[in-house]
């Protein structure tokens, strides 16, 4: 990665990091989003399975582990965002 000029502020070699992993096109940021998108496919047939299954504890907990990551992942969407309130207005943030 390349270095931050001293000036930045606080914070921002986060968020260069995540503008990196979420846009470059270098191979360390394509595994992450193919990565990324496994997560994405998996929740989704886990939610589809879980559906049929009576809830206990366990499965409770797997939900907001769930949960917690897709939250943190539309967070950091949202930090590297440079229009946020348009990116909010699209219909595919929601989806």
């Amino acid at each position: 990665m390349d270095a931050v000029a001293p000036e930045t502020p606080p914070g921002a070699t986060t968020i260069a990091r995540l503008r990196e992993l979420y846009t470059s096109q270098k191979p360390v940021s394509r595994r992450f989003r193919y990565a990324l998108m496994a997560f994405e496919v998996l929740a989704l047939v886990y939610v589809i399975v879980t559906s049929f299954i009576k809830h206990d504890l366990l499965l409770e907990i797997v939900d907001v582990s769930i949960g917690v990551v897709m939250l943190a992942d539309f967070v950091a969407r949202m930090a590297i965002s440079r229009h946020r309130g348009v990116e909010l207005l699209r219909i595919t943030t929601w989806t």
